[in-house]
């Protein structure tokens, strides 16, 4: 299978549903190598690359023919640009390039995502962070979690732990916009004011 893909946009409901959804991502551009495989229970794709203007990850992907519909999908990129996806995920800016790793799994209404990244240049809504290395974890409506960060911006040294905390009244909370939440450790003499403030 080999496909162009142009104006791909992911949302937080089903393309079908009546509920009024949220723009997740949106790749303007990319192109898909992959194998295909069908069966009774799945739809495989594998091995696959996209590829991007800056990004070329691989991947394996199934989609599990259940109700609601399940996925597994494996993601590795030695060579990844957050700018191929218009620079904005979930509606957060964010900037950076580098390697990830991510295993997105389980059923659409109850999805489990955990990654790890190193990125240079990474940008968190406006907060600029430098070099970063670290695990992500994000659970179906729940706070996305940036952990166990290490990272450097010119002269400094920092380890760090960041959560995106988003709006939640749909899901019964009360929380009505997004909020970002950073803890950091600045080991004793590792850093400098100048490199530290946004």
């Amino acid at each position: 299978l080999e496909a162009d893909i142009a104006h791909l946009y992911v949302r937080d409901g089903a393309w079908d549903s009546e509920r009024p959804s949220k723009q997740l991502l949106y790749v303007p551009k990319a192109r898909l190598e992959s194998g295909l495989y069908v069966d009774k229970r799945h739809l495989s794709m594998s091995p696959a690359t996209i590829r991007g203007p800056r990004t070329k990850p691989s991947l394996a992907s199934k989609f599990l023919f259940t109700r609601p519909l399940g996925l597994d999908i494996e993601l590795r990129s030695k060579r990844f640009d957050v700018a191929d996806l218009s620079g904005r995920i979930a509606g957060v800016r964010f900037g950076g390039n580098g390697s990830i790793e991510a295993h997105v799994v389980g059923l659409t209404k109850d999805l489990d995502i955990t990654g790890r990244l190193e990125l240079e240049d990474f940008v968190l809504n406006d907060w600029p962070f430098g070099r970063v290395g670290g695990d992500v974890h994000w659970h179906a409506r729940g706070d996305l979690e940036f952990t166990s960060l290490r990272g450097s911006r010119g002269r400094s040294d920092f380890e760090s732990e960041v959560r995106l905390l988003f709006a939640d009244t749909r899901w019964g909370g009360d929380r009505t916009e997004l909020a970002l939440s950073i803890d950091a450790v600045v080991p004793e003499g590792h850093g400098y004011a100048e490199d530290l403030l946004p």
